[in-house]
């Protein structure tokens, strides 16, 4: 029996040639990456003592004193220094995104949200009448 998806039919009349130059034009368009397509350490436990062990000697005071006058214990001491740690190198290394001390995002990430939104308003009348035909074709031509 022959497969007569969507894909497979658009396909069908071209040459083995142009089927490879297909190809090519597509991976320089969008070339492949490595990244999983799942997220493969969801059930591994975090190591509070490999982050401890990469704290500064301050840093380490600083878990000391935390755990000493607060009712924090050490593992949610060493996580919070941690967010925190890492909050701050994203507002580094991005900045005008998020404010982590006051929780709230800046407008140069509400600029690139609405860039995102402008760019995936091609998709608001096709995406639903391609999905109603075929769900499964599509899925497989976006892979």
């Amino acid at each position: 029996m022959e497969d007569k998806s969507v894909f497979n039919r658009l396909i069908m009349g071209l040459s083995q040639d142009e089927r490879l130059e297909m190809l090519k034009k597509i991976h320089t368009i969008a070339p492949l990456n490595d990244l999983p397509l799942k997220n493969d350490y969801s059930d591994e436990e975090y190591d509070y003592e490999k982050s401890y062990q990469k704290f500064y000697f301050f840093e380490k005071i600083i878990i000391f004193l935390t755990v000493l006058f607060s009712t924090k214990d050490r593992n949610k001491a060493i996580e919070n220094l941690s967010m925190d740690k890492l909050a701050s190198q994203i507002e580094k290394n991005t900045p005008g995104l998020i404010n982590y001390s006051n929780k709230e995002f800046l407008n140069k990430f509400l600029l690139e949200i609405e860039k995102l939104q402008d760019s995936l308003t091609i998709f608001n009348n096709t995406l639903p009448l391609i999905l109603k035909s075929n769900e499964s074709d599509f899925i497989a031509f976006l892979v």
